[in-house]
């Protein structure tokens, strides 16, 4: 069995700034203040006391076999400034907590950006954090994680999402890549892509599956986009991907002889703002 808990991060950097704030960014922390004061109290120690912190776009912290992305992908069309994402990592009397905070104008349109934990070989990444990913999918005989996360936000669009990659070949390379395969844990004011298919159960939850032909791929790459969205949302329990997975394959959705790239989690976000804590992640995959 391979197990790995709570793996979270070492310092590379910080990013500082002597420039007085505009006035959309003193609005964004206005805002972030408030929301930073509905947090529970030992979780505020995660942003006050970080022993890691960094806001620059797609920053990447490694530790292990689990790494933390600052990930922007799709902001990069907002005004400068007008915007804020950092990672955060505290580690102090036994707990050991990933978090980040974002803040995205009410105005933006669709999902900006998606800060994560990764594990695995992301397409755009040049190696895995781990050698156990990629797999073949036909090879998983068991693949849980167990998870739970403290969030406080605005009432903007957002899910807390594994979002993770089937490929075609163990490099998992962008043009390699068959599938988009997210499971939507949490949600509010935003609905997955494509057309809804069917109800699916396992042992931990049901979910409805919806399938799509995405228009937003870069350049050379082409894929079907996957998503089970719970029925009831939560923020803690375990996800049986190894079922979600067999019924993919049972169904002839994707080839058992693919080969399961990442396991992702974190927070899809548009036009919302708000804090999220990383308090267990665990994964289970024999």
């Amino acid at each position: 069995m391979k197990s790995i808990k709570n793996y979270l991060l070492l310092l590379l950097f910080c990013a500082c700034s002597t420039e007085e704030p505009s006035l959309q960014t003193t609005e964004i922390r206005t805002e972030l203040e408030q929301l930073f004061d509905q947090l529970p109290t030992d979780l505020k120690t995660v942003f006050t006391d970080a022993n890691t912190s960094l806001c620059a776009e797609f920053a990447l912290i490694n530790q292990g076999e689990v790494n933390i992305e600052n990930n922007t992908w799709n902001a990069t069309n907002l005004a400068q400034g007008s915007y804020e994402q950092c990672i955060y990592q505290y580690n102090n009397t036994g707990e050991n907590w990933a978090g980040w905070k974002w803040s995205y104008p009410d105005t933006a349109e669709g999902i900006n950006a998606y800060p994560e934990l990764i594990y695995g070989k992301k397409p755009w990444h040049n190696n895995s954090t781990t050698t156990a990913l990629p797999i073949v999918i036909s090879s998983i005989e068991r693949l849980k994680v167990e998870y739970e996360v403290a969030i406080s936000r605005n009432d903007g669009e957002y899910n807390l999402a594994f979002d993770n990659w089937i490929s075609s070949s163990e490099s998992s390379r962008p043009e390699d890549i068959q599938f988009e395969f997210m499971i939507w844990e949490d949600y509010h004011a935003i609905s997955p892509f494509g057309d809804f298919i069917t109800n699916v159960t396992t042992p931990n939850g049901d979910y409805r599956l919806y399938i799509g032909d995405p228009t937003w791929e870069p350049v050379g790459t082409n894929w079907t986009y996957i998503a089970f969205v719970r029925t009831s949302t939560r923020r803690q329990g375990t996800v049986d991907i190894d079922v979600l997975l067999d019924y993919l394959a049972d169904q002839d959705i994707i080839p058992a002889d693919s080969f399961l790239s990442t396991i992702e989690f974190g927070t899809e976000v548009g036009n919302s703002k708000g804090y999220a804590v990383i308090k267990s992640f665990e994964i289970s995959l024999e």
